[in-house]
């Protein structure tokens, strides 16, 4: 049998629920989406349910641990081919080994999901410290993220308490995702089109003007080390900052 979801880990968790209502001995595999028909394998469209959902990640959480669990999402996030066998996989072995699967994070199924939930929370730490926020004209603090990995779920909860008395919006502008923080609620929507022009506040226009000055002049340029620099601030996230903003 193999599982299509709707891409999203409540909609993972609950195709897991399936396969082990139906019998993981069944499995063939898990996917995200639509595809084309299988020629020798029965298929069946999951429905995400939270509750089911919710059942399925309590249940893992409470034979493997918090670590155990935070591997398992922060992989889901990485968005690496075939993620969901691989997963699959780790979740089997997990709930066979409960906390003993600690002690084979050596091989490869886990070591695999290790790596993964690695990059993901490394990449998420970079952006915790260079993401700038920008005030639009209607006093929204917003944001523009293009990460390898879908990281935003994991940047939002700092956000929300460092910035908790403003309102805020982070935009993933290739997942065509956001998070928007009311100073109340998170909401997460679909944004299917990215603005051709993002309207700022005059206060931050002139902000914005200064800082690139500031950029251009001040710098040395005897004493640029573009590799030292890369190091610290990979090229992939500079056309995100404002001083290498070129709109007005």
């Amino acid at each position: 049998m193999i599982y299509r979801y709707d891409g999203t880990f409540p909609g993972f968790l609950c195709a897991v629920y399936e396969a082990y209502h139906d019998g993981t001995s069944g499995v063939e595999g898990i996917c995200a989406g639509p595809g084309p028909a299988a020629l020798f394998s029965r298929e069946t469209a999951v429905q995400t349910r939270e509750d089911r959902a919710g059942r399925v990640a309590a249940a893992f959480y409470r034979d493997c641990g918090r670590a155990a669990s935070q591997w398992l999402y922060r992989a889901f996030l990485a968005e690496e081919p075939d993620r969901e066998n691989f997963l699959f996989t780790y979740m089997r072995q997990g709930f066979r080994l409960k906390r003993a699967l600690y002690a084979h994070r050596t091989e490869r199924w886990a070591w695999t999901v290790f790596q993964w939930a690695q990059k993901t929370g490394a990449e998420a730490g970079k952006l915790l410290g260079l993401i700038r926020f920008s005030e639009l004209e209607e006093g929204l603090l917003y944001a523009e993220i293009s990460p390898t990995h879908d990281v935003l779920p994991l940047l939002t909860s700092h956000f929300r308490r460092r910035l908790a008395a403003e309102p805020w919006a982070i935009h993933d502008v290739r997942r065509k995702r956001a998070a928007f923080w009311d100073t109340k609620t998170m909401l997460f929507a679909d944004v299917p089109e990215q603005a051709d022009t993002i309207r700022w506040s005059g206060k931050e226009q002139a902000m914005r003007r200064m800082w690139r000055t500031y950029y251009r002049r001040i710098a040395i340029a005897d004493r640029q080390n573009p590799a030292l620099r890369r190091s610290f601030m990979p090229e992939k996230y500079w056309h995100h900052l404002p001083e290498m903003d070129r709109r007005p």
